[in-house]
């Protein structure tokens, strides 16, 4: 999932770039260890009216997350507010009413939201670059799969004429050859389609440094998932 401008009237994206990169942690922990999405996203806003703006942004690590504006340091540590509490249940409503042609994916990302983290950021007007870093457990699915979603609900903020997204997943590296280590490959078994992602390592397309990649570039504010296996 992505970080959430919640101002008092929608803000222009006029782009948004992310790169996952997915760490293999389930293969060096005990049992029930999940894999770990950690997430860069920078997005550039087109601010009409200047002020202090929150966004909302997923969580599960207290402090794993961090946001701030292009060129600065990172904000304060934000605000980590429970999945469950009343203040936020009326804005779910609104994300899960806007969901209603993906209820499933929707509902299947907030089941496994502990927590949000809510920063606070002063935006000057103009074109103003904001960036985003979180950690996020990737939970082994019940058929031994791991799955890696994000959703976009641009109807938290809006995007710009022209304005464009880009989304980068790195699956994890196959590891051969380590002494007292331990060894696997990497299988990427399902993407969504839509928008059409492009793959590399997995097809025609060579890999980047020895991993699986995939990467889509739209218009519009998809669900996006990557599904994959570890194979001994």
């Amino acid at each position: 999932m992505s970080m959430l401008p919640v101002p008092e009237e929608r803000i222009p994206i006029v782009w948004q770039n992310t790169v996952v990169d997915i760490e293999p942690t389930s293969r060096y922990g005990p049992k029930g260890t999940p894999d770990t999405a950690t997430i860069n996203t920078s997005m550039l806003l087109d601010v009409r009216s200047g002020g202090r703006v929150q966004f909302l942004a997923p969580g599960h690590y207290e402090r794993d997350a961090a946001a701030g504006l292009g060129g600065e340091p990172a904000s304060e540590s934000p605000e980590v507010v429970e999945s469950g509490q009343a203040a936020f249940r009326d804005l779910l409503a609104r994300f899960a009413e806007m969901r209603r042609a993906q209820t499933e994916a929707a509902d299947r990302l907030l089941g496994k939201v502990r927590r949000f983290h809510r920063f606070s950021l002063e935006l000057g007007e103009g074109h103003r670059i904001v960036r985003y870093f979180a950690r996020l457990p990737i939970i082994e699915e019940e058929d031994g799969s791991y799955r890696f979603s994000a959703v976009y609900p641009l109807e938290f903020a809006e995007l710009a004429k022209g304005g464009d997204f880009s989304v980068v997943v790195l699956l994890p590296r196959t590891a051969r050859g380590y002494e007292d280590a331990p060894t696997y490959d990497v299988k990427l078994t399902e993407t969504s389609r839509e928008p059409a992602p492009t793959v590399f390592g997995d097809g025609d397309r060579e890999s980047l440094g020895e991993r699986v990649a995939v990467s889509w570039y739209w218009r519009a504010d998809p669900t996006l998932e990557v599904r994959y296996v570890y194979v001994s």
